[in-house]
């Protein structure tokens, strides 16, 4: 071998021996900063406006981290398109923990949206499910049907007479899947806010509506407004005396909104890991478990990453095919 290939050879060892230095240094500066999260103030985007009732979710699971990581957790409302500009701020922001996104994420898939949907588990990593709140079925307590399967007889004999008032594309399409299981007959009046409906209920322009509690509770106290049954496996225990839809003979019908923490895809396992245990061990809490059920209707959940993106597809499915059944599309 000649002086040339000698020093080349040389100089060939040193840059592979440097790099390997850095590829080494990289994983080792990985590692420790991985440790070491985190070392820096925390964004939580929630979609909603402040004060509103997921807001209000969002703020206590923040008040719980910031207690559990020893810094700074800072939510921060990012509103409008129906969620997808708060969710897009999540799915374009860097993978690192330090951005979150607290949302339900189904609403802003292609199910409802048409320009721009979120590809929720291809965008986002799940994180864990916190909250859980289930759907009621509303009636006008003038009506004469006292149970459900009476109020389903009573629709058939006066077909296109009932009216069902709902403001988001959920409540309707949650319908359409309930007519196709028990046959009951609507039309549905549009509102472009929700509190309407529970007054639209106790004054007979429309005859029920299928939503969240948290709008109806004042009207249920009042006694102006009738919960019939909850779209849930379990009853309520703000209203244990309403009974579940298999109790009042529609088995398999579950519809809750499931609210979570989410990272953008690429999040490394082992942040998404510490998130998911701190979120975990703060839904143990007996005072987020007392302020869920007040202020948000809600029961505490805490599940792992794996158990939120299961739940996650099965609602996603069940959305898909309410679509289906109420040849809805997304404007």
């Amino acid at each position: 071998m000649n002086r040339f290939h000698r020093r080349l050879n040389f100089v060939l060892g040193c840059l592979g021996y440097a790099g390997c230095l850095g590829f080494f240094s990289t994983l080792l500066t990985g590692t420790a900063a991985a440790q070491d999260y985190p070392n820096r103030p925390v964004r939580i985007i929630s979609p909603n406006a402040p004060g509103s009732t997921t807001d209000v979710g969002a703020r206590m699971i923040a008040d719980e981290l910031r207690k559990r990581m020893g810094q700074p957790v800072i939510v921060e409302n990012r509103v409008g398109a129906g969620g997808l500009i708060g969710a897009r701020a999540v799915t374009s922001a860097a993978p690192d923990g330090y951005t979150l996104l607290y949302f339900s994420g189904t609403v802003v898939t292609s199910v409802f949206v048409k320009n721009d949907p979120i590809d929720t588990l291809r965008e986002l990593v799940p994180v864990s499910a916190l909250y859980e709140a289930p759907y009621f079925f509303f009636t006008d307590p003038k009506l004469p049907a006292r149970s459900f399967q009476e109020l389903v007889a009573y629709s058939k004999a006066n077909k296109g007479k009932l009216n069902h008032g709902s403001q988001a594309p959920t409540g309707t399409l949650g319908m359409h899947a309930l007519r196709a299981k028990t046959g009951i007959d609507f039309t549905t009046i549009p509102y472009k806010n929700s509190s309407e409906i529970p007054v639209a209920l106790s004054s007979g322009d429309v005859a029920f509506s299928f939503d969240g509690l948290p709008v109806y509770r004042a009207m249920i106290q009042a006694g102006k407004v009738k919960p019939m049954f909850v779209a849930s496996s379990v009853r309520s225990s703000l209203y244990p005396d309403v009974p579940t839809a298999a109790e009042v003979g529609v088995p398999d019908f579950e519809v809750t909104v499931l609210q979570g923490l989410w990272a953008p895809a690429g999040t490394p396992p082992h942040i998404i890991a510490k998130l998911e245990a701190w979120c975990r061990e703060a839904m143990m809490v007996p005072e987020v478990k007392a302020r869920a059920e007040t202020a948000l209707s809600a029961r505490t959940v805490g599940s792992t990453s794996a158990e939120f993106r299961r739940v996650f597809e099965r609602q996603l499915q069940f959305w898909a095919n309410a679509a289906r059944l109420a040849n809805y599309t997304p404007e």
